[in-house]
């Protein structure tokens, strides 16, 4: 993921399909695949610290 986060452009694959499409910021804020993805991944590390 941290990768991610540098790059300009990420498509999103699912079912051999493009599910979705943009900048970081762009598919964190359009919630979709990367966006849930990313939160339930920082909940998790989050929870771990509570």
């Amino acid at each position: 993921m941290a990768l991610a986060k540098l790059a300009d452009r990420i498509v999103v694959m699912a079912q051999r399909q493009v599910a979705d499409e943009g900048s970081h910021v762009h598919l964190i804020e359009l919630g979709g695949m990367l966006g849930g993805i990313y939160h339930a991944m920082f909940t998790r590390q989050a929870n771990r610290y509570l």
